[in-house]
């Protein structure tokens, strides 16, 4: 009798350690063990994004935006990755503010048709409250500065002609882009001429908004508002058009020519 008593307070202490929650393991929780003060906190750091801007221009919804400091655009949106700063001093060109985010417009003869490229040099100066006691040396102040390039429209990576396959198909296909341009007494005149191989598709439009990495076109009778972005890391062309139906297409391909 007194073994089966022991044996029964034995399985009761080990029915309650296997019963025992987990301990608290979130490092910014400091009731847990694995406590971090430090956690999630970042020196103070003035690094901000360049990304061409539209306004707002309702078919470009789905434009993918993207940090650059090469632009096809007059229009470019400045923002400080911090959003906690007190304050934020920039410098563009000759211009300041005192804000997160700005929209500038630049001149419109520097992405339009010419050999020319163009620059300015962007500032940014951030103040803030430090966290000294995981970051002893930051003083709360920093600046950052990059050169944003402008360059002429049509001479977006968006050219030329890519093999690749629409929606993963095992049919290979090929698109191509090609500008055509004119010089008028008021101005430029550029139109852009899609070829798809499986669509029968050889349009010109000039329904044109231009990126360095992305446009936007729309070819209603082929293959509706489409975006064509080069990716970054990898160098490949994607294409995703819509037609009429609001049905998605998206082509995948690389650059032969």
């Amino acid at each position: 009798m007194k073994v089966l008593f022991q044996f029964m307070i034995l399985f009761y202490f080990v029915s309650c350690k296997d019963n025992a929650p987990e301990p608290c393991k979130d490092p910014s929780n400091s009731h847990c063990i694995n406590y971090d003060p430090c956690y999630g906190k970042l020196p103070t750091n003035a690094d901000f994004t360049m990304m061409e801007a539209f306004g707002n221009v309702p078919i470009l919804d789905g434009w993918d935006y993207y940090n650059t400091d090469t632009v096809s655009n007059s229009y470019v949106t400045f923002t400080a990755k911090d959003s906690t700063a007190s304050t934020y001093l920039w410098r563009i060109g000759t211009d300041t503010f005192q804000r997160r985010s700005v929209t500038m417009q630049f001149p419109s003869n520097w992405i339009t048709h010419t050999n020319l490229v163009n620059f300015v040099d962007v500032s940014l100066t951030i103040r803030r409250a430090p966290y000294v006691k995981c970051f002893p040396n930051d003083s709360g102040v920093d600046s950052k500065s990059k050169r944003l390039f402008f360059i002429c429209d049509t001479s977006n990576l968006i050219k030329g002609v890519f093999v690749g396959s629409w929606n993963k198909s095992s049919q290979i296909d090929t698109v191509g882009f090609f500008y055509w341009q004119k010089m008028l007494p008021n101005g430029p005149v550029v139109k852009l001429r899609f070829t798809n191989t499986s669509t029968k598709c050889f349009e010109y439009t000039d329904d044109i908004y231009y990126g360095y990495r992305e446009i936007s076109f729309g070819i209603p009778v082929c293959i509706g508002r489409s975006y064509a972005k080069i990716d970054s890391n990898t160098g490949k062309l994607i294409i995703r058009a819509t037609n009429n139906n609001k049905d998605t297409a998206i082509f995948n391909g690389y650059k032969i020519q």
